[in-house]
């Protein structure tokens, strides 16, 4: 078995190969060949904590499990909040062929799901980039977005100013673009093309009269039904897709508290991403239309990109081999 470290990780896939995998991953979400039950969380009673487990087989690649916490007030103390492992297995034996670092893992596909679906419902010019939040998904965002469109301009809010600040710096440092560093989520949001919304808040960030018309989405940093980024207006006033209606249906907050307060039903989630990868569903219709991407994460893009990961790793020799 082949262990894979961090830095490791981020050695071995690059953003767009990592966009590239995550397209593969929704074609064959979309397929039907894909079998992934329901995360399984655990709430730690006594602090503000996750544990979870996501198994998940897909032929042509072999199935894996990943094991991970989540402890959001990690970041405050300058640790990464997502820790944990992905166990990858071969197809043909079941024998285990790896254990990868999670986190890297979870930062570079989770931002490169938020890439592959801004390239497909943004706008063709979009060039301002709004991040609200300051942790690893803030810089793998960043990342992703640049990826796919021409961005010149990026504004920056984080609850913590300092948070906020030290990440600005990392974003003049990595991309050139002196970012704007916003003392409101409003003054961030107003006038941005795209917006990711990568916090721990559980109440809404994102207000419906903040957005211009034909802006995008990525909401990702809320994953319980009780926790949302955006507000019950934006996600009335837009047009919805996510990356699972089953997943979204328990745990998409942003989602659910909008539906049992009336506001949307379940027609309102026009397509899941790998319908729209297989063009089975019509994304943006008109340059006005106003889009959402609720991003949950899927055990399937665990297993593609340790998949990469590890084919890349063995024809490089990386990692260490134990067993």
């Amino acid at each position: 078995m082949r262990v894979l470290s961090r830095r490791d990780v981020v050695s071995l896939l690059s953003m767009p190969s990592c966009i590239d995998s995550m397209r593969s991953a929704f074609q064959a979400l979309a397929g039907k060949t894909v079998q992934a039950p329901q995360r399984t969380v655990i709430r730690m009673q006594d602090r503000l904590g996750f544990l979870g487990s996501m198994p998940v087989y897909a032929p042509g690649y072999g199935s894996a499990a990943k094991v991970m916490t989540i402890y959001p007030e990690n970041h405050d103390l300058g640790i990464e909040s997502h820790q944990g492992h992905i166990l990858l297995f071969g197809e043909e034996l079941g024998d285990p062929l790896a254990l990868i670092e999670a986190g890297s893992i979870t930062g570079l596909r989770t931002a490169a799901v938020s890439g592959l679906a801004t390239d497909i419902l943004a706008g063709r010019d979009a060039s301002t980039l709004c991040i609200l939040g300051s942790g690893v998904q803030a810089r793998t965002h960043t990342m992703a977005i640049r990826s796919v469109r021409e961005i010149n301009r990026i504004r920056v809010w984080s609850r913590t100013r300092e948070h906020a600040e030290t990440f600005a710096q990392w974003v003049e440092a990595e991309t050139g673009i002196l970012p704007s560093l916003c003392v409101t989520a409003e003054e961030a949001v107003n006038g941005a093309n795209v917006i990711c919304t990568v916090t721990a808040s559980t109440e809404p960030i994102v207000q419906a009269e903040w957005l211009k018309q034909g802006c995008h989405i990525n909401a990702v940093g809320s994953f319980t039904p009780s926790s949302r980024e955006l507000s019950t207006e934006t996600v009335k006033r837009s047009k919805l897709f996510v990356d699972s209606r089953a997943s979204a249906s328990v745990e998409a907050g942003d989602i659910l508290i909008p539906k049992q307060a009336g506001a949307i039903t379940d027609d309102h989630i026009l397509a899941e991403l790998g319908e729209l990868i297989t063009d089975r569903a019509e994304g943006r219709t008109h340059p006005n239309d106003i889009t959402v991407f609720k991003s949950l994460g899927l055990a399937i893009e665990d297993l593609v990109a340790a998949k990469a990961v590890y084919d890349r790793a063995v024809s490089e020799d990386v990692g260490i081999l134990v067993g």
